[in-house]
């Protein structure tokens, strides 16, 4: 990146031109690339991005941060933003008398609603997650297809 101050003050990043000689030849032949400040070139400067979770925790105790990241990226990789969290393991709830179980699921609903409104996409976990908040409606799943024979097997429409 070549920052370029313009005039009123404020810095501007220009693609940078990458000159590709070929000594092989005789004459000098010139090509040239240009490669933006993403690192991205022109008409790749879209990337799918998805609402997904991130394990942490300790060996049979999962704890999981809803993020969203770049649909490439690895599964605990630095995510774009961290949405928040979900504990699956059912613990008492402290307010509650009668002792019942739940499992904690704490979520920033309005910036879950503007990555959604900009075109993430959540997996089918994160939008069963976020159904159960409220965010999105509750998805219908068909009988599963058996990948190596191609069958749908017989049973029932399941609701998440």
């Amino acid at each position: 990146m070549s920052p370029v101050i313009g005039r009123r003050g404020k810095t501007h990043l220009r693609p940078i031109f990458h000159q590709l000689h070929h000594a092989h030849h005789q004459t000098t032949c010139q090509a040239h690339l240009v490669v933006w400040p993403s690192g991205l070139r022109r008409g790749q400067l879209t990337m799918v991005v998805k609402i997904r979770l991130a394990r942490f925790g300790r060996r049979n105790s999962p704890f999981y941060n809803i993020v969203v990241a770049h649909a490439r990226t690895a599964r605990n990789s630095r995510p774009l933003e961290v949405l928040g969290t979900y504990d699956p393991v059912p613990k008492p709830d402290p307010y509650d008398s009668s002792g019942a179980l739940h499992k904690d699921i704490k979520l920033d609903t309005q910036r879950a609603r503007y990555w959604i409104g900009v075109g993430a996409q959540p997996t089918d976990t994160a939008w069963r997650l976020l159904s159960m908040v409220g965010i999105l409606p509750k998805k219908i799943f068909g009988p599963k297809e058996n990948k190596k024979t191609g069958e749908v097997q017989a049973s029932e429409v399941r609701i998440r």
